[in-house]
């Protein structure tokens, strides 16, 4: 008999509460789509500020060679190293090897 009394205490409960139910469902369904949408665009704007650090630290690298081009600019050994490296260029007396595929 107890366990007929909980039931039905259970049913009539429920039939009163059907709104309460049906919206705590739908707001919890809610918040955890939400949750997850957040951490997709959390996880895809960590990915690109992961990126944006990379190509940072590039640019700096190639800065830096520039400056360091542009205050060497009349050193005659980087005026030599600079045709050596960019044009192939070799100074008397030096032999050229080239290899080919």
């Amino acid at each position: 008999m107890g366990g007929n009394l909980k039931t039905s205490f259970w049913r009539n409960f429920c039939i009163r509460s059907w709104w309460a139910i049906v919206f705590s469902t739908l707001s919890i369904a809610f918040y955890f789509q939400a949750a997850h949408g957040r951490s997709t665009i959390f996880s895809d704007l960590n990915l690109r500020m992961q990126e944006m650090e990379k190509e940072k630290l590039i640019v700096s690298e190639e800065q830096e060679d520039l400056l360091l081009a542009l205050q060497s600019e009349t050193d005659p050994a980087w005026i030599e190293m600079l045709l050596m490296k960019e044009l192939g260029v070799v100074p008397e007396g030096w032999t050229k090897v080239q290899f080919t595929k």
